[in-house]
């Protein structure tokens, strides 16, 4: 076997690991699947390359409520680091209302462009924790706890900071980047991770 095979080999079982044990960056809840959700049956329709990833029931009180992690591929003939983004959707799903919670890229193409967030959900309370790699070895981390019972953002914190090699930001300090929150439809977006 020649050293690329054993690397591509190599990345394969990696990849099929993480995907087993729910990855890095999934919604992180004991309720995650896919079948038997309003989700799966309606949000993808009518949407070429959509793939819902996951779907969570929500502890909601005003009646039942999901969170939807919704993926899409990105073309094969893409050219620029930006266009290999497989953007993610997180959606909050009921019987007859969609709003957009956020949207990431599974993984970062290149400084400055959007990067995948670790989501965990407990609860009614969504938390995105993001890193993006930047130019000049800069970073930036955003993190925010989302209340779905209210679809309002509880907390947040944006930082900027020095990137180390091993993806770290450290000497963080206030983002001067002020960005205000989304109405929840599908170009504006509740939670702004990449502004």
């Amino acid at each position: 076997m020649h050293l690329h095979q054993v690397q591509l080999v190599s990345f394969v079982l990696i990849a099929a690991l993480a995907a087993c044990r729910g990855g890095a960056t999934g919604i992180h809840s004991p309720e995650a699947s896919v079948a038997g959700s309003w989700a799966a049956d309606t949000m993808c329709a009518g949407r070429p390359a959509c793939t819902v990833l996951r779907s969570s029931r929500v502890a909601a009180a005003g009646g039942p409520l999901e969170v939807a992690e919704l993926g899409f591929r990105h073309p094969t003939d893409a050219g620029d680091d930006v266009v290999h983004c497989d953007r993610r959707e997180y959606w909050l799903v009921g019987p007859s209302s969609r709003r957009l919670i956020a949207t990431d890229c599974a993984e970062q193409w290149g400084a400055d462009n959007p990067g995948p967030a670790e989501t965990t959900l407990t609860g009614a309370k969504m938390t995105f924790r993001y890193f993006e790699g930047g130019s000049n070895d800069t970073c930036d981390t955003y993190t925010a706890v989302v209340d779905l019972n209210a679809f309002r953002i509880k907390s947040e914190e944006r930082m900027t900071g020095d990137s180390t090699p091993s993806n770290q930001c450290v000497n963080r300090r206030p983002s001067s980047k002020n960005v205000s929150p989304g109405d929840g439809t599908s170009e504006r977006p509740l939670v702004v991770l990449h502004p």
